[in-house]
């Protein structure tokens, strides 16, 4: 269980970023903006503006010369974990997609367990499948599985394990032909909030996760280096909390580390169900306003936000479904032979109590992020 509970979090770390722009638009208007005025708390208002808005933009992505390629084929995903949220809305994207290409779909679940993925990955293989899309786990773990792919002529598209962007020398000797992730800001967005909601009058403790190696610390330098430009003054507190101990630990870490330092106001984590965890500790401070600012946009963060007393005060979430009909088009651009793309522009979008009250939490998750038609967008793609 702890693995697979680690295995749903990894590729929300990872992919925890898309804007509700395009990745690079808004991160160019933030720095431009920066550069721009002597005031950082006009700045982190403006770029929050940004962030919290819905998604009306198309990617600007080439069309697939052959959006015939995909019909006949199969799909094997290899989730990381089919008992959570994330890999359900991605395996969710992935059918629908599929199923607009004339695909099926096989599903296996490596459970966050690495050996278990290469197993999956050689069984793919063995099964002559078309094509493999691996969900959540990191592709240097399972290199050789990957090769034996390879060898045999089936591309592997890494889903939700790393930054978009041109595939790696290394991964593509491997055989990685292609990532489908979200654009890596989440903790930019996170500061952009923390800095504009307190108007960088107040302390703040970030929780970053060693389980999570890189990824963590990537986020976690991410809201450090953008606070700090926006608020110079303010005080940021890092602390480590190892997945193993969240459900134990957590609390009364983050409990004792308030009743030192009374001028803390926001709590900051590296995920939505770390928040879940410590919340009871939170609630119980008398006379202390503490909000808690995550990311993954679970349902529970969702309707703490719509609970006007409870801490939950923001919370980035990737529209996942989104990111599974990303997998298919990089899928299909495999198969037909073309070039993958380097971003598939999959958004993120910032929430709070400013755009609560527009999402329907009845919805499934990938209509939570704006009026943008991506299963239209991608359907018209692939017909040239």
């Amino acid at each position: 269980m702890m693995r697979q509970k680690r295995a749903a979090i990894l590729p929300i770390v990872i992919s925890v970023a898309l804007l509700g722009m395009t990745g690079c638009q808004r991160a160019s208007e933030t720095t431009n903006a920066a550069a721009g005025t002597s005031n950082p708390e006009s700045v982190a208002t403006k770029a929050l503006a940004l962030d919290i808005a819905p998604v009306t933009a198309s990617p600007k992505i080439p069309s697939v010369k052959n959006g015939t390629s995909l019909r006949g084929k199969n799909i094997r995903f290899i989730a990381s974990g089919l008992s959570f949220p994330f890999s359900q809305d991605v395996l969710a994207g992935v059918k629908e997609g599929a199923a607009a290409a004339g695909a099926t779909v096989t599903v296996s679940d490596s459970e966050g367990d690495p050996p278990k993925a290469a197993s999956l990955v050689d069984q793919a293989v063995a099964q002559s499948v078309d094509v493999i899309l691996l969900q959540g786990t990191p592709p240097k773990s399972v290199a050789s599985s990957i090769t034996g792919a390879k060898s045999h002529g089936i591309p592997v598209i890494s889903v939700g394990s790393d930054a978009p962007g041109k595939v790696s020398k290394e991964l593509a000797d491997i055989g990685v032909f292609a990532y489908a992730s979200a654009t890596n800001d989440v903790g930019t967005r996170q500061a952009n909030f923390v800095a504009a909601d307190s108007s960088c009058h107040a302390g703040v403790l970030y929780l970053g996760s060693s389980s999570f190696g890189t990824s963590s610390s990537d986020v976690v330098d991410q809201f450090t280096k953008q606070f700090a430009q926006l608020c110079p003054d303010a005080k940021v507190a890092v602390q480590d909390a190892p997945l193993e101990a969240w459900s134990s630990l957590l609390q009364p870490q983050v409990n004792a580390f308030l009743q030192r330092n009374p001028e803390t106001r926001y709590v900051v984590s590296l995920v939505d169900d770390m928040n879940l965890a410590i919340k009871p500790s939170i609630t119980g401070l008398a006379g202390r306003n503490i909000r808690l600012v995550g990311s993954n946009a679970i349902v529970g963060a969702l309707s703490g936000l719509q609970d006007k007393a409870d801490p939950e005060a923001a919370t980035v979430g990737t529209n996942l479904y989104q990111m599974g009909w990303a997998a298919v088009d990089q899928a299909m651009r495999a198969i037909a032979g073309e070039d993958a793309v380097a971003d598939e522009q999959v958004p993120n979008r910032t929430f709070t109590r400013a755009n609560i009250d527009t999402i329907d939490l009845a919805k499934k998750s990938g209509d939570w992020y704006g009026s943008f038609d991506f299963r239209t967008f991608y359907t018209r793609l692939w017909q040239g």
